[in-house]
């Protein structure tokens, strides 16, 4: 292992952060924390059924016209326009972004005929339908945070239509997000270690690597250590990929409940589609009822946070 490579990718991202104490990082440290202390769920549930791509954009655009009937013209539209690229020959996640040099909109969906592809359209078209073109991602501090909550959220809501409709297989992505959260939490969390060791020691051995490693259950050893992998070859941190899900995943649990309560608060999933565009963090705080101060949220927004999310994760 190159240690200093690792070093100087902590460094870089304490830096650029201008990072001078891990509380500093206090809002994902805290509910990166918050899921560690879960239960653990393994991951064992697989789709059984072949479903052809045809039939899952059936479903995909039932549940659309069912959810919001503007989504489901949109959904059409994105069809018609060529934004879709349906891949039957690739192992690549699935993705939406814009393409500066062409100036089109890409939605890459490589096709594994299961369900699953349902999901995977749901998720990625609403991350098309918040997409700013004139900003990055990790320019837009709102749409980073929160576009992940929206898709994972739409993901949840299809689940139900389909578990209505008894489709085989309907449950297995809940199941898969659940565990997907668990080991985004574990990943973020080693990173925050790495930089709170580096913080306090001035430098991270390899030493150090195996005591933060025998921190974490076994079964989630070989995604660390290939992340640590990935970090020695890009020379970064992945906490930049990791932390959004952390957060993503406690507020579509929470948003989530909130809709199962009552029904209308539905419309919540649509104004927070266009509200992440505009790039006001606090304005999405407020709009979801969470209490904060200058630099965190409260602990009753971190207790409301966790009671959602054990609540959710206890229904499934």
């Amino acid at each position: 292992m190159n240690i200093d490579i690792l070093n100087d990718a902590i460094k870089e991202y304490i830096d650029e952060n201008e990072i001078s104490d891990i509380s500093e990082l206090c809002i994902i440290n805290n509910a990166t924390r918050l899921l560690i202390e879960m239960p653990i769920r393994n991951d064992k549930t697989k789709y059984t059924k072949k479903v052809s791509l045809k039939k899952n954009i059936k479903y995909v655009s039932e549940f659309l016209y069912n959810l919001n009937p503007e989504y489901y013209e949109y959904f059409k539209l994105r069809l018609k326009d060529g934004t879709f690229i349906f891949d039957d020959n690739s192992f690549d996640n699935a993705y939406s972004t814009y393409d500066i040099i062409d100036k089109r909109r890409i939605i890459y969906i490589p096709v594994l005929n299961t369900l699953e592809d349902s999901f995977a359209i749901v998720h990625e078209l609403m991350h098309d339908m918040n997409l700013s073109v004139e900003d990055s991602l990790y320019e837009n501090i709102s749409r980073y945070y929160f576009t992940e909550g929206i898709s994972i959220l739409s993901e949840y809501l299809l689940s139900d239509y389909l578990i209505n409709k008894k489709v085989k297989d309907a449950k297995v992505n809940n199941e898969k997000i659940i565990y997907a959260t668990r080991i985004k939490a574990v990943l973020t969390d080693f990173n925050l270690r790495l930089v709170n060791h580096y913080l306090e020691n001035g430098y991270v051995t390899e030493a150090d690597i195996v005591d933060i490693l025998g921190l974490y259950n076994v079964s989630e050893l070989p995604y660390l250590k290939e992340t640590l992998e990935e970090i020695l070859d890009s020379g970064e941190l992945t906490i930049v990929n990791e932390q959004r899900y952390v957060i993503s995943s406690l507020i579509s649990s929470y948003m989530y409940n909130r809709i199962h309560i009552n029904k209308r608060n539905i419309q919540e999933l649509f104004d927070m589609n266009e509200l992440i565009q505009n790039n006001d963090f606090q304005s999405i705080l407020d709009y979801l009822g969470f209490d904060y101060n200058d630099f965190d949220l409260t602990d009753k927004s971190y207790e409301m946070l966790r009671d959602n999310y054990k609540k959710f994760v206890k229904s499934r």
